[in-house]
């Protein structure tokens, strides 16, 4: 990474690795509020996480599967078991 730089106790190449954690809010307290320090200051990464959020918002939202109602479902099921 060319901008790689350290700032907040994290390099640029540790926020990328762990974005995908942080947006899920699944990094430790004392870890995020370092990520958060770091974003603070670095523009590229700042700019990088909103880009990624974002696109990881709209594939989300194109991989949730139709709802069916309840004889769509029955008449799902009766094709997959019976190939009618």
């Amino acid at each position: 990474m060319a901008n790689d730089q350290e700032l907040g106790g994290l390099w640029c190449h540790e926020i990328l690795q762990g974005l995908s954690d942080y947006l899920a809010g699944d990094l430790p307290k004392t870890q995020a509020a370092q990520v958060d320090l770091h974003l603070t200051q670095c523009p590229h990464c700042t700019q990088f996480g909103a880009d990624f959020s974002k696109l990881l918002k709209q594939v989300q939202s194109l991989s949730k599967p139709p709802s069916l109602s309840p004889e769509g479902q029955a008449a799902l099921w009766q094709v997959l078991t019976h190939g009618d």
